[in-house]
């Protein structure tokens, strides 16, 4: 009797102590995220970001004629191995172009980029500009969920990537997504 206590104590000792080290590791991926509205520097749009975003610039050349444009990033990681970014740019080759014909584009820009395949593909309307969704999985197992709307001559690509296996962000994604407001 006394060594069945004695296991008895050891194993919910075990399991107390392994319970307590995965909720160590997994806290900050477990608790919700602290949602913060972001306006662009030039008030064309608002957005809200999971934490407080990180701006970037980046100067990038056209394949389609070499000219050059910017191109502006925010980005936030809330947790370890999922990113949420937007970028917006305005590239003058691209402005003659379809709307299908960009879309395309960003769809094998996908596959290629992040060598995986398309597991989802959706257009849509965002606030009256024709918009496509996208959800790409790498060959790593990296989930790439991607929108992209062409708004006149200014693109917006709004991207989740997540890495970390969870695939259980499906709400945070929308909010995320939804989150977007263009002036």
């Amino acid at each position: 009797m006394r060594d069945r206590k004695r296991w008895m104590a050891l194993t919910v000792t075990v399991v107390v102590v392994a319970l307590g080290g995965w909720t160590a590791n997994n806290w900050r991926s477990l608790r919700p995220y602290k949602w913060q509205q972001v306006e662009s520097p030039d008030a064309q749009f608002r957005i809200s970001f999971p934490g407080n975003p990180v701006a970037s610039q980046e100067t990038m050349t056209a394949t389609e004629d070499g000219s050059e444009f910017v191109s502006n990033r925010l980005t936030s990681a809330p947790t370890p191995g999922v990113i949420y970014a937007l970028n917006w740019w305005e590239n003058p080759a691209q402005n003659d172009k379809s709307t299908d014909k960009l879309f395309a584009d960003f769809r094998d820009c996908n596959i290629k980029v992040f060598h995986g395949k398309i597991l989802r593909e959706k257009e849509i309307d965002v606030q009256g500009h024709p918009a496509i969704d996208t959800v790409v999985l790498a060959a790593n197992g990296l989930v790439m969920e991607n929108r992209v709307i062409r708004a006149g001559p200014r693109f917006y690509s709004l991207r989740v990537l997540d890495s970390s296996g969870r695939l259980d962000h499906r709400k945070d994604v929308q909010t995320f997504f939804s989150s977007l407001s263009l002036r």
